[in-house]
């Protein structure tokens, strides 16, 4: 996708609640209350309002640091992906950033209703 078509696929999670986080072996899904999620399949990192890292989790790593949990409620106020690498930012300050894989499966899935962005 291109960085405009990036702009108008993500605008629509603007004000998305993350209602649900669901960890299992392989994948976590962050999930929204409209409807919207978020599959990782590679590794994530929790940053704080100062943009500091509060956490890194890597669903195929052995550490499993889960500090996400403390975004639940909190509504989407940015995303964008830069060199496929995604970019959340949530209301109460704090952010999640994912991180593609370098192999050659699925790293991240976003679906907005019937679309459906995947690196």
């Amino acid at each position: 996708m291109s960085n405009e078509d990036d702009k108008t696929f993500f605008s629509e999670f603007i004000d998305a609640e993350l209602t649900q986080i669901k960890i299992s072996q392989f994948i976590v899904h962050f999930v929204f209350v409209e409807g919207y999620e978020v599959a990782v399949e590679s590794s994530f990192e929790h940053l704080n309002e100062s943009n500091e890292l509060v956490s890194h989790f890597d669903v195929y790593g052995q550490t499993k640091d889960v500090t996400v949990h403390q975004l639940l409620g909190a509504k989407v106020v940015n995303v964008h992906s830069d060199e496929d690498i995604l970019h959340i930012g949530f209301s109460y300050g704090g952010s999640i950033k994912i991180f593609p894989k370098k192999q050659p499966y699925e790293s991240y899935a976003v679906y907005l209703k019937e679309k459906h962005y995947v690196v």
